[in-house]
């Protein structure tokens, strides 16, 4: 279908070493038509894990070996339902005879605290830019995994780093199943600008614990963040930022560049926002956006950039709640449908959906048969913005 019409919805979610948990062989993964492989973080004992998997079509038969999932899924299509990652099954292989989404979430003591939305394999690339914003007193952490037996990997550190605690030098091995973790050699090592190559493809998984964001208060520290990188030919040209809702502190939009010479161009992104600035390769810029703003931000580059939101730590009274980061998807990655899944939180708490419509045409938005205006208690923020001088998509 024509982008004109597409929308994008963002949502606000037996292994030691080099970790592997066995993977399956030719013939066990035949009838498997989606597989996602991934790793998280390291974290400590006030943290847990949960892999959230909703499925699209009914009868579909999901596996997780590392922790012994087998299922058959009857007539849930659209339910999502929880397994708990345990400690052994440090490398995550999930394979499905249908298409699912997957979550990977982490939960503090008083609820869910930082997530992503996991890639499947077809999506997954060879190339990738690190960012990651830097925690406080800890480093960034890089969580990669192999989907192929002797894949080679190659990093370039944007400053010194190891990689299993081992300096990162000359190439590293992995077998399909392996993952390890890339980190800064010293406590707030700058890992933004970190290159990773591989001769095969790979997921990673970016995030830290201990941040404060902005990091204008050292003694703040204690937030989460966590995100899966698209590789670099999933990135893109034109990129739309809907704002956060109820972030008084506001967020950082980060802007990151592959190539040199990116000319970035901003429309409706801040006060602070330069109406455009250079990057060479591997640099990035910052752009400060207040609490108040409701702008869709418009952020365009003659070569192809990567955007992060970070959002700084709020709570209704206090000014220094969790932390989140979110990267943006370019506009040529939009979808003409998708399925959304929220899970129940604690009281008082609430979710904000984005749909990004492009052109001037809204199109019919459906959850579980309802119009989307008809909805109760669901927050949404329904924004148009048409592209000048873009290239056509379609999806």
């Amino acid at each position: 279908m024509n982008l004109h019409t597409a929308f994008l919805f963002f949502s606000v979610l037996c292994c030691i070493g080099i970790t592997h948990c066995r993977s399956q062989n030719m013939s066990e993964r035949a009838s498997w038509t989606q597989e996602y492989t991934f790793s998280f973080i390291k974290y400590n004992r006030y943290f847990s894990t949960i892999i959230n998997i909703t499925p699209k079509t009914t009868e579909t038969r999901i596996s997780i070996p590392c922790l012994n999932v087998e299922r058959q899924l009857l007539n849930i299509t659209g339910q999502s339902f929880n397994v708990t990652r345990r400690p052994r099954c440090e490398t995550v292989q999930i394979f499905s005879t249908a298409d699912i989404n997957v979550h990977g979430m982490m939960f503090s003591s008083v609820g869910l605290t930082a997530g992503f939305l996991a890639l499947p394999h077809e999506q997954l690339g060879k190339e990738y830019l690190v960012d990651c914003y830097t925690p406080i007193n800890r480093s960034a952490q890089v969580a990669i995994a192999a989907i192929f037996d002797n894949t080679t990997i190659t990093i370039y550190c944007a400053d010194n780093c190891t990689f299993e605690n081992a300096r990162v030098s000359g190439e590293i091995k992995l077998g399909a199943g392996e993952s390890g973790i890339l980190t800064g050699v010293k406590n707030e090592t700058e890992m933004t600008g970190t290159y990773i190559r591989s001769d095969e493809p790979i997921s990673v998984i970016v995030g830290a614990l201990s941040v404060y964001i902005p990091r204008d208060n050292l003694d703040k520290g204690h937030g989460v963040i966590l995100e899966q990188l698209l590789p670099i030919p999933s990135w893109g040209i034109d990129h739309i930022v809907p704002p956060f809702q109820q972030t008084p502190n506001g967020w950082i939009l980060r802007i990151l560049a592959m190539n040199e010479s990116t000319i970035i161009s901003t429309t409706d992104c801040g006060e602070e926002a330069p109406s455009s600035q250079t990057l060479e390769s591997k640099d990035y810029m910052d752009i400060t956006v207040k609490g108040t703003s409701q702008n869709l931000c418009l952020i365009q580059a003659n070569k192809p950039i990567q955007v992060m939101q970070y959002v700084a730590g709020s709570h209704k009274n206090r000014d220094d709640g969790d932390p989140s980061m979110t990267i943006i998807p370019a506009v040529k990655n939009y979808l003409g449908n998708t399925t959304v899944c929220v899970n129940k939180t604690t009281s008082g708490m609430r979710y904000f959906g984005d749909i990004v419509v492009m052109g001037e045409e809204t199109p019919m938005l459906h959850f579980k048969g309802s119009l989307v205006p008809e909805m109760n208690r669901t927050c949404y923020n329904i924004s148009s913005r048409p592209i000048e001088g873009s290239e056509s998509y379609t999806t």
